[in-house]
């Protein structure tokens, strides 16, 4: 999709908290000057599903 709308490609970050004993992990995506989190926080078992969800939500904020 970045290709055919000739927007940079996305970029991923990602980040941690410390909760208590353990750290939770989410993503951020720049999408064209923008910062898109993910929606939740993830175990670090599920760090892919973080970026995962990133994706899907600066999907359908470039969709509208």
């Amino acid at each position: 999709m970045c290709r055919m709308t000739h927007i940079h490609p996305p970029a991923f970050k990602v980040q941690s908290d410390r909760r208590g004993g353990r750290t939770a992990w989410c993503c951020i995506v720049t999408v064209q000057g923008q910062n898109i989190p993910s929606r939740y926080w993830y175990d670090s078992r599920h760090i892919y599903n973080s970026k995962e969800d990133a994706a899907e939500v600066a999907l359908s904020h470039l969709v509208g």
